[in-house]
């Protein structure tokens, strides 16, 4: 699977990636993920989704789903490498997954974002994430897919 931006292209965590990059440098829940993906393919797209630049075709970072938490709710988490902060790439990709996951009828995104993190809740806002509550120092923000309620308003009326 993938989704792309601008300037991004975002692209599902598979078991054939390790064939074509060392991903061992970009932490050890990619490997996890796809010894769990080889065991129960559904999980496709629920994972890590790896963050390329258009132009290099470099790595920058991953985004993607952290966990399932219902049908219609994922948790989320993104990292940008150090050397790419400061582009407006994380912005861009979250958003580029947004879409992504709008599109396969999701209703809620979730972020947790530690409240020493002051970019990453920047960024969850910019993203359009409202800030919800805050518990043990982490901050959550949720993503409404609005075109789900415009659909269940049309269908009450």
């Amino acid at each position: 699977m993938r989704t792309q931006s601008p300037r991004l292209e975002l692209v599902s965590v598979n078991s054939t990636f390790f064939d074509y990059f060392d991903l061992t440098k970009h932490g050890a829940h990619i490997q996890t993920f796809t010894e769990q993906l080889n065991e129960n393919p559904r999980l496709d797209g629920l994972g890590p989704w790896l963050i390329f630049l258009k132009n290099t075709h470099e790595i920058i970072g991953d985004t993607g789903v952290k966990k399932r938490l219902d049908e219609q709710t994922l948790e989320i988490s993104i990292e940008i490498f150090q050397e790419y902060r400061g582009h407006n790439y994380g912005a861009e990709a979250i958003i580029a997954f947004r879409q992504f996951a709008c599109s396969k009828n999701i209703h809620y995104l979730v972020a947790r974002v530690s409240n020493n993190n002051i970019a990453a809740q920047r960024l969850f806002e910019r993203a359009n994430f409202i800030r919800q509550e805050t518990q043990n120092d982490v901050t959550t923000y949720r993503y409404v897919n609005l075109n789900w309620i415009e659909k269940i308003e049309d269908q009450s009326n």
